[in-house]
């Protein structure tokens, strides 16, 4: 935040001017200007300074506009971060727009490590990560945010919390902005969605409320703060992928108790203290997952309900609580979140051993399956094929292997295949035969019998006749 100190009746400053310095680091990467926004004020609030640089004018507004909205509530996994509240408001914006982030993937990456969360000047940039058009600006007022809503936009305020219906009166209050519609008489009618409302008040709809563009402007100038007073955060649609990335990982079964994540085959080691130093060390984080009987289909993952009670071993690999444990031989499985600090979060499935033995024999089934139905042609190619991909769901110590061994059967075979040791070959044409079992066993030798001798046959007859 650039400040310049003086007397807001003359002008100090005539002209600012910003400049991007990239640096790349030693293997050459350097990061991406995905868009730049600067907003200013004067020292106190006035709502009649900005001025709207979207694509409708406020002459031109239309009677209603809205965009879908996606509330969740971060009572349940806040796991101490002070300003959760605002980092929520910024899940919930994201989310509507097209992501489908988790509350831990916006908390943690873009955190501010000296301000910690909640940094509201620094924050905006989240949205960006994810892929989303955003940016912020000072004196908002009710006017822009019909503006801003009617470009397809979600608005994010901070308001007096007690000025309108939030479930949280605090005169340092946030609030969403999704919709508005305009009455007969001309009234405007805004509808909002409180971002710090607890799981029941969130089930109960007490987070959803409506309210006037009088009621909406003095609970913007109310709020409590003055440095952030009039500050508008708006978030767009998700045009370019998320610089957040989900890596699918194996979770190999070390013991009931006990995982060890791995990537492309390479063992993944979290430090002891990989939760306890989140907000102060690059690379730490969180580790969260679901049950998968409890996740409802068609719904964002934030929605979900998260646990937090695996912890990281001395050795790196993961301990599983006994509720879980329980859970696991019971036949559920977990979907585990590693979410680091620094855009990447390992993704993975965590199975019991005797759902992992149930795994492995319908994968078995369908290698079988892929084999039986394979032409002439091309079955010793299939077999290599086929004793391979045995081979590694045998030994498989995670669901995430076994699924890698299926994808084997997807492997383009070549046509013809001659294989020496199965099927004869007649005037450079190659037959292969599949294996016989039972009674075809014993017919197929007489077959190539009766079909020698009807060679035979064939020449003498001809030699006969000439």
């Amino acid at each position: 935040m650039f400040v310049v100190r003086g007397s807001s009746s003359t002008a100090n400053v005539k002209d600012v001017q910003f400049r991007v310095l990239l640096r790349a680091d030693d293997a050459g990467n350097a990061p991406e200007v995905f868009g730049l926004n600067f907003t200013y004020k004067k020292s106190s609030y006035s709502a009649n300074e900005a001025v709207y640089t979207g694509k409708t004018s406020a002459g031109a507004l239309p009677k209603s506009a809205s965009v879908d909205i996606t509330a969740t509530s971060a009572y349940a996994y806040a796991n101490g971060m002070s300003a959760w509240r605002f980092e929520n408001m910024m899940l919930m914006m994201v989310n509507s727009r097209g992501s489908d982030a988790l509350f831990e993937e916006v908390a943690l990456n873009g955190l501010d490590f000296n301000g910690g969360w909640g940094n509201w000047a620094y924050t905006i940039f989240k949205a960006g990560l994810f892929g989303h058009n955003a940016y912020t600006q000072f004196a908002a007022n009710p006017t822009l945010v019909q503006q801003a809503i009617a470009d397809g936009n979600i608005v994010g305020l901070y308001v007096h919390g007690g000025k309108l219906k939030t479930t949280n009166s605090d005169s340092s209050s946030q609030v969403i902005v999704y919709a508005y519609e305009t009455q007969d008489d001309g009234t405007v009618i805004f509808k909002t969605v409180c971002p710090r409302g607890d799981v029941s008040e969130l089930t109960n709809g007490d987070v959803f409320g409506t309210c006037t563009a009088e009621q909406l402007a003095d609970a913007i100038s109310g709020f409590g703060k003055a440095s952030a007073r009039g500050m508008m955060y708006v978030v767009g649609s998700k045009v370019k992928e998320s610089s957040v990335k989900r890596v699918p990982a194996a979770a190999q079964i070390v013991d009931a108790a006990t995982i060890r994540l791995s990537v492309d085959g390479i063992t993944i080691s979290l430090p002891e203290d990989f939760v306890a130093q989140k907000s102060s060390t690059l690379g730490y984080g969180v580790i969260a997952y679901t049950l998968a009987s409890e996740v409802k289909a068609g719904e964002k993952l934030a929605a979900s309900k998260f646990y937090y009670d695996i912890i990281v071993n001395a050795d790196g690999t993961l301990a599983l609580p006994e509720a879980l444990q329980s859970k696991l031989a019971a036949g559920d499985t977990a979907n585990l979140y590693v979410v680091h600090n620094n855009g990447m979060t390992y993704t993975a499935k965590i199975i019991s051993v005797n759902t992992l033995d149930k795994h492995k024999i319908e994968a078995l089934a369908k290698v079988s399956d892929y084999l039986a139905n394979q032409p002439s042609k091309v079955y010793g190619e299939a077999a290599k094929i086929a004793n391979q991909a045995r081979a590694l769901i045998e030994a498989a110590s995670s669901i995430e292997e076994i699924e890698a061994a299926l994808k084997l059967l997807d492997t383009k075979l070549d046509y013809p295949w001659q294989d020496d040791n199965q099927g004869a070959t007649a005037g450079g044409d190659t037959t292969v035969l599949p294996p016989q079992t039972g009674d075809a066993e014993k017919f197929a030798p007489f077959m190539l019998i009766v079909m020698a001798m009807a060679a035979v046959l064939f020449v003498v007859c001809r030699r006969k006749h000439s």
